[in-house]
C-alpha cells in the first residue's frame, strides 16, 4: 500500500501523471472533489 497525496488545485496533467506513475488501482476521494478527465467513480 502507498499514500499518494493529490493536490486538487494542481493542473490536470500533473494529477494524471501522479496517478499513472504510481500505478494506482484505487483512488479514494471525498464526494465534494471533482474527478479529472478520464476518471470514474
Amino acid at each position: 500500500a502507498v499514500y499518494v497525496p493529490l493536490d486538487v488545485n494542481a493542473p490536470v496533467e500533473r494529477q494524471a501523471f501522479m496517478v499513472e506513475d504510481s500505478q494506482a488501482r484505487v483512488l479514494l476521494t471525498r464526494s465534494h472533489v471533482s474527478l479529472t478527465s478520464g476518471a470514474q467513480r
